[in-house]
């Protein structure tokens, strides 16, 4: 994975992000502030700013787009996903390529500072539940496989797993009875980040 990669993946992202805000507004409602859909369509527009410029050291080229994120709307889910891309940024730091079994322990990373930044730990019907269920599918990654469509199969199936779980974290724990039988929103979010990436 280079830079150019990263960047043919962030355009449909970015769209699909924007094309969806409505529907994660909707679900966010159910069980928050129903924003997220603005959270991710304000990330996406900042991120669309910044491909352009993005350097070839994918490392600081992730954090870039982190910065781009922390930049737009203030939201704990925008913070969240900045945070997780910052460990795994981290982690390529000085380096103009990655190889896909990097990926497991970038988002590891990842998964561990976006639970220390909020307060959270996997378990709880969150983001972190999505983002460790790529890590494991990833695991597995062979010569020839799509990373990113075991990625999506990854986050279906822990969207399957938690629906009717109550929500353990956030603003969703106030209404735990209620989110038994709702997704997630941030994890939806995460989903339809991971088919976009799948369907480019």
């Amino acid at each position: 994975m280079t830079v150019e990669d990263l960047k043919r993946l962030l355009a449909p992202v970015c769209a699909g992000l924007t094309e969806c805000a409505g529907e994660l507004n909707r679900i966010d409602a159910q069980l928050g502030d129903g924003d997220i859909g603005i959270t991710v369509t304000e990330a996406a527009s900042r991120i669309r700013s910044a491909m352009d410029g993005l350097p070839q050291d994918l490392g600081k080229a992730l954090l870039l787009v982190a910065q781009s994120i922390t930049k737009s709307r203030a939201s704990s889910y925008g913070t969240l996903l900045a945070t997780g891309l910052m460990a795994m940024a981290r982690h390529a730091m000085g380096q103009t390529e990655i190889a896909i079994d990097e990926l497991p322990a970038m988002l590891e990373s990842a998964v561990n500072r976006m639970a220390a930044r909020g307060g959270s730990r996997l378990g709880e019907k969150t983001v972190l539940d999505a983002v460790d269920a790529i890590r494991i599918a990833l695991l597995d990654v062979k010569p020839g496989d799509s990373a990113a469509r075991l990625a999506d199969a990854a986050v279906d199936e822990a969207l399957r797993h938690f629906k009717d779980k109550p929500c353990k974290q956030g603003r969703a724990r106030i209404f735990a009875d209620k989110s038994v039988g709702l997704d997630d929103p941030g994890m939806v979010a995460i989903k339809k980040i991971v088919a976009a990436m799948a369907s480019a």
